[in-house]
C-alpha cells in the first residue's frame, strides 16, 4: 500500500518550474544542467520543449468539469420604432436576465422605453428583487413597459461553453437576420432547432464589466 498517497501528500511534494521531466521515459534534471538544449533529455533524446498554448488549453478543459454549458437566449424585433436584437449567454436564466437589464439600464442600450412612465421604471432592480423568474417574465416586461415591439423572444439555447456574453445588434432600417443567425450557431450547439434564414447588423459586444454587474 507504499504507492497510495493522500491529497496531502501531493500538496507537500510542490512543484519545480526549474526542473523537467521527460515526457517519453520520465528522466528528470534541472534546467541549468540541460546545456544548450535544456529541453532535450540525455537520456532517450525526446524533445520537450513546452508547446505554447498547451498548458492554456489544458486549464480551459478542466475549468468546465462540474458544470453544465451557459444557457442562452435570443431577441429580434423593433424598440422605439428601430430594429434591435441581442444575443445573452451565462449560465443560469436568472444571470442572463441580470445581463438584459443591466444592458437596458446603461447608457450604451439601444433599447429604451418609449412609455410616458419611462423614468419610475429600472428594469435591473425588477430582476434582482426576483420578481421575475423566467426570462419570459423580463420580456414580458420590457414589452408592457413599452422597450420592445413584442415579447416573444428565442431560446432557451444551449451554449457551446460556459462563459457569457451580450451581444447587442441595432441599425436604422432593418437587421439583416442572417448574421443574427449566424450568432446562434457560433455560440449555441441546437441553433438548426431555430433558424433556417436571416445578415449585416452592427454588433456591440459587452461584457459583465462593462455592463456594471
Amino acid at each position: 500500500m507504499n504507492n497510495i498517497h493522500t491529497y496531502n501528500d501531493f500538496l507537500h511534494e510542490g512543484f519545480d518550474p526549474n526542473v523537467v521531466n521527460c515526457t517519453s521515459c520520465g528522466w528528470t534534471w534541472k534546467l541549468q544542467e540541460g546545456g544548450d538544449d535544456v529541453f532535450i533529455c540525455h537520456k532517450c533524446g525526446h524533445d520537450n520543449t513546452p508547446v505554447l498554448g498547451e498548458d492554456e488549453d489544458l486549464l480551459k478543459d478542466l475549468s468546465t468539469i462540474g458544470y453544465d454549458t451557459s444557457i442562452g437566449f435570443m431577441f429580434l424585433g423593433t424598440s422605439g420604432g428601430r430594429p434591435v436584437a441581442f444575443l445573452v449567454k451565462a449560465r443560469t436564466e436568472i444571470r442572463c436576465m441580470e445581463l438584459l437589464a443591466a444592458f437596458i439600464d446603461s447608457p450604451k442600450s439601444t433599447i429604451a422605453s418609449v412609455s410616458y412612465n419611462q423614468q419610475k421604471h429600472k428594469v435591473l432592480p425588477e430582476v434582482k428583487d426576483m420578481q421575475m423568474k423566467e426570462f419570459v417574465d423580463l420580456t414580458v416586461f420590457l414589452f408592457e413597459q413599452g422597450y420592445i415591439s413584442d415579447s416573444g423572444y428565442y431560446g432557451p439555447f444551449k451554449g457551446k461553453d460556459i462563459t457569457e456574453e451580450f451581444i447587442s445588434i441595432a441599425d436604422e432600417y432593418v437587421i439583416n437576420a442572417k448574421d443574427f443567425v449566424d450568432l446562434a450557431y457560433k455560440h449555441f450547439l441546437d441553433a438548426d432547432e431555430a433558424f433556417n434564414t436571416f445578415g449585416h447588423p452592427l454588433l456591440t459586444k459587452y461584457t459583465p464589466k462593462d455592463l456594471g454587474i
